[in-house]
């Protein structure tokens, strides 16, 4: 039996191994640490069927030991109730299940897998006015204390065997041995029992047709409501892109619940029966021992999205929120969470998180969303999500189907924390919202000039940080507009103070952008990437949008074309674009060279071949003092990157734009100017060429220049107010 056994977990592994590959779902692992030599029994949350066999494939994958599992008695059917009575599994109804358990535990034999709710919850009812209590058709009450029961015996009868043994009492130490199926000490583990709490968190959950159901009707042509629902949700799970986050906790040693009761109880009560002495003890420690596994399992939910949008819908104490507002509330909490160090924070509210501040799509955002208002939930009107009066309790088996964002706060509920900070962050006026969403920008932009700087090897050169040469902002009392301000390639936002301080004594609110790679040393140009460089202009338009009621986005040369490309992305959102000698053609040919050159530096590092590499060239800059004296190839290379994106977008640019070019400009060609305009779709276009010579026409004095930039942002705000005052 031991070598099928052997034989059929191998295949096992191999078949997951193989579906890893095949199906979609993305299995992450954390706490493996955790996992000790000690005979251990896994308490595990339970959501879908697959975990009977997921959590032993993973336990054996990391330890290399095989275990056992608890199973419904509904799969003990046919082919399938043999191949998972060789895996190890055990029926629910099985007679002496727990013998075995017990035993198994006592010897080191086995470890084993065990679901403490006693059935898959799938409402994820477990906690209610702060207690933990289980809500399903099964049961409504404190949770099951069967798992905790099961490890302490299985600890008390291995010690009371071994003083039996010591005492010289045989007859006992023979009772142990017949009735846990064990030959002598030796037999026993020397290691005590432990209980791992073990929390799976899926994410996305979307119900759907799949190949599932297909092949179930083609078995049977009529399947139950039940087993529809469970092939729908579980099926989906597998086939679709599923984060399954799967977090071992740290071990719970049972002689925390053993070495002080057990000889007091010895001691007090030597007239009882040692099994009543030990059902004493049982009835003292097994709920605080349940209670804290239970715990320690719920609060290592991985908070995602799902949870978060699901829980702002429970709490709201409006039935109509402004989705910007969401969009913010939602950002802010994500920021909360990841400063709690108890909360596992889901990538879904993580760094991307950004877009959604900064007016991009965040599909994480549509697709819970879309979620809630198929499912009833929610509508969204005219920019707003209005919240719909519950439509009755749902059957415990179609709330998957049908009442997922009940299913998702109920997840995250034990998380007191959590929860708590949620619904204070909720109450937040709107005003303070938009500030702490602008103030987390500007602290990640300091954050990411500051690792940028300790990325670099100070061996290399001399480090100093330039006094401006970090991203700034000229915040003004209440100014209703406010610019993003992008310097070009090779520099830093200083190269744009001068302008960013003729806007200010204007009445604008100014950002001033700082690329990644910039405005440090010339070889972090070596790291950087669009992505990049896009998500530092959105930090600075975030931080402007949610300071000022109106953004207008501009830069210089190829900040310019990251104007542009906000602009394209944003639409809509941006009220006005101004470029400065934007680089979407270059005179310099080298440029052309730079895919070529790279290919040939790749070549020679995979052939570990040091000498012939051309990294960069020598910069001869206009600016010595703000550019960098060096231009690495791959800052070029992603600067083509740029101007292609910008030729390619160009065309969804609507806001209306002012294009400045200086009619002699030595490094970008003045017909780039024209190329723009032509390419745009702006209802208001213009095209101001200026008799300039050089190429960097932002510096103290180019007064000109600024004034062009300040008449079109007073046009641009005059025409606003126009149109507020034409309004009916």
């Amino acid at each position: 039996m031991g070598s099928q056994i052997s034989f059929s977990f191998k295949t096992l592994s191999i078949v997951i191994s193989m579906l890893d590959k095949v199906f979609k779902s993305n299995l992450r692992v954390e706490g493996l640490e955790h996992l000790v030599e000690n005979p251990t029994l896994y308490v595990v949350n339970h959501f879908t069927r697959s975990e009977t066999l997921l959590l032993p494939y993973v336990i054996h994958k990391h330890r290399k030991h095989m275990v056992h599992s608890l199973a419904d008695s509904g799969l003990f059917h046919g082919r399938l109730g043999d191949h998972l009575r060789d895996l190890g599994a055990i029926s629910t109804r099985e007679p002496f299940r727990n013998r075995k358990i017990i035993q198994e535990l006592m010897t080191g034999a086995h470890d084993w897998v065990i679901f403490p709710e006693g059935l898959m919850v799938k409402n994820k009812a477990i906690y209610h006015r702060g207690k933990l209590r289980l809500d399903n058709p099964e049961r409504q009450g404190p949770p099951h204390t069967g798992a905790a029961v099961l490890a302490l015996k299985a600890e008390m009868a291995k010690r009371q065997y071994l003083t039996a043994i010591k005492k010289g009492d045989h007859k006992t130490a023979r009772r142990y041995e017949e009735r846990y199926n064990f030959h002598g000490p030796d037999a026993l583990s020397f290691k005590d029992v432990v209980i791992v709490p073990v929390n799976i968190t899926y994410y996305p959950v979307r119900p759907d047709q799949n190949i599932f159901i297909s092949l179930a009707r083609m078995v049977s042509k009529e399947i139950s409501k039940r087993a529809e629902e469970e092939l729908k949700v579980e099926g989906n799970l597998l086939l679709s892109k599923t984060d399954i986050d799967i977090h071992f906790g740290r071990p719970i040693n049972l002689y925390q619940y053993l070495d002080n009761v057990l000889p007091m109880v010895n001691t007090l009560f030597p007239f009882l029966h040692e099994s009543t002495r030990s059902d004493m003890i049982l009835g003292i420690q097994k709920h605080r021992l349940t209670n804290r596994f239970m715990r320690e399992i719920y609060h290592k939910v991985a908070v995602n999205i799902d949870h978060v949008v699901a829980s702002i819908i429970r709490y709201s104490n409006s039935k109509k929120l402004d989705e910007d507002e969401l969009k913010a509330l939602i950002y802010l909490l994500g920021k909360e969470f990841d400063y709690m160090e108890s909360v596992r924070v889901h990538p879904s509210l993580g760094p991307a998180l950004q877009q959604l501040v900064t007016d991009h799509l965040y599909k994480p955002f549509e697709d819970i969303l879309d979620l809630a208002v198929e499912q009833g939930t929610i509508r969204r009107q005219d920019g707003f999500v209005h919240i719909n009066d519950p439509r009755g309790t749902l059957s415990f088996h179609r709330v998957r189907l049908k009442g997922l964002i009940t299913v998702f706060a109920n997840e995250i509920e034990p998380l007191k924390n959590v929860v708590q900070r949620l619904q204070e962050v909720s109450r937040w006026s709107r005003k303070k919202k938009q500030k702490a969403v602008a103030d987390h920008l500007i602290q990640e932009d300091l954050d990411a000039y500051q690792k940028e700087f300790e990325a670099l090897d100070p061996k290399e050169s001399t480090l100093q940080k330039k006094k401006g040469a970090e991203a700034f902002f000229l915040d003004h009392p209440k100014a209703e507009w406010g610019v993003v301000l992008c310097h070009g390639y090779l520099a830093s936002p200083l190269e744009m103070r001068a302008s960013a301080d003729h806007l200010y004594e204007q009445g604008f609110s100014v950002y001033g952008v700082r690329l990644q790679g910039h405005g440090t040393r010339a070889d972090a140009l070596k790291g950087v990437s669009l992505e990049g460089w896009r998500d530092a202009f959105d930090r600075a338009y975030g931080v402007i949008k949610h300071r000022c009621k109106h953004v207008v986005v501009g830069g210089f040369s190829t900040g310019g074309l990251m104007a542009l490309l906000a602009a394209a992305n944003k639409q809509n959102h941006v009220r006005g674009v101004f470029t400065i000698n934007a680089a979407l053609q270059l005179r310099d040919l080298r440029s052309k060279l730079v895919p070529t050159v790279a290919m040939w530096n790749d070549l020679l590092e995979s052939w570990n071949i040091q000498y012939g590499k051309m990294e960069y060239i020598e910069n001869q800059s206009e600016n010595p003092d703000v550019n960098y004296e060096r231009n690495y190839l791959h800052g070029v290379k992603t600067l083509g990157k740029l101007i292609k994106r910008t030729h390619q977008r160009l065309s969804h640019v609507v806001a209306p734009t002012l294009v400045i070019q200086g009619d002699a400009d030595p490094v970008v060609l003045p017909e780039s100017g024209q190329a723009i305009i032509d390419g745009i779709q702006s209802d208001h276009r213009e095209l101001k060429m200026l008799p300039y010579d050089r190429h960097i026409i932002v510096k103290e004095g180019d007064i000109t220049v600024f004034n062009e930039i300040t008449r079109f942002l007073h046009g641009l705000r005059k025409a606003t107010i126009a149109v507020r005052f034409a309004l009916p």
